[in-house]
């Protein structure tokens, strides 16, 4: 019984490894346009029963996410992370590499991208650059404002809603365990998820890879 479990394991590690290699439009070899952003979202298991599974809303995988876009000729991926500092500040900007850095917590990668002129590029630019001398503080509690405490969902909202002029409307969820309606206080949670744009027609998907050997 063990052998089989095993040659299976190897069977879908070889059939993973070359789908890979047959498809070279993966998150490794991509790169980013000039004329055009992206949201970079990515899966980890650690947060995948929290914010996957309780508070996505469309049933993506992701949990967490960032503005992609190609600065001063590289490709680099603004994002609010508890996971570590910089400068004091939960405020990341990665390469697409480090964004999507390969352990064996990642289970899930996703590029989605949008057009944009070359007015609104410059103006996204100044205002995450601007972001990037304040010290952000990450928000362990989810509570929308307009200090500098912010959750990675909620910093991706703002910085477009100021971009675009536009308001995106908070979504509305009803707490139903104990814990949660004790930890936020409340019995509904006004907040942005990871996946409030998934459905946003203005966005193409242009990658989506559930690793594991499961692929969307």
């Amino acid at each position: 019984m063990n052998s089989i479990k095993l040659f299976i394991n190897i069977f879908c590690l070889i059939v993973t490894n070359s789908l890979f290699s047959q498809n070279p439009k993966t998150f490794e070899s991509y790169t980013f346009k000039n004329n055009e952003f992206y949201l970079c979202y990515r899966g980890t298991e650690a947060k995948r029963n929290l914010i996957a599974g309780d508070f996505n809303l469309s049933g993506s995988p992701a949990t967490h996410i960032g503005i992609g876009l190609k600065v001063d000729g590289k490709d680099v991926v603004y994002n609010v992370s508890n996971e570590r500092l910089v400068n004091n500040s939960a405020l990341i900007v990665d390469s697409l590499k480090s964004f999507f850095h390969l352990n064996a917590d990642l289970y899930y990668a996703g590029i989605y991208s949008r057009k944009i002129s070359t007015n609104q590029k410059v103006k996204l630019i100044v205002c995450l650059k601007n972001n990037n001398k304040r010290k952000i503080v990450f928000d362990r509690n989810f509570i929308l404002s307009k200090d500098d405490t912010l959750y990675c969902s909620e910093f991706v909202v703002r910085t477009l809603s100021n971009v675009f002029q536009t308001y995106y409307k908070p979504s509305k969820l009803l707490l139903k365990t104990f814990l949660y309606k004790t930890y936020f206080k409340s019995n509904y949670l006004f907040y942005y998820p990871v996946d409030y744009f998934i459905k946003n027609k203005a966005f193409k998907k242009e990658i989506e890879i559930v690793f594991k050997n499961k692929f969307l």
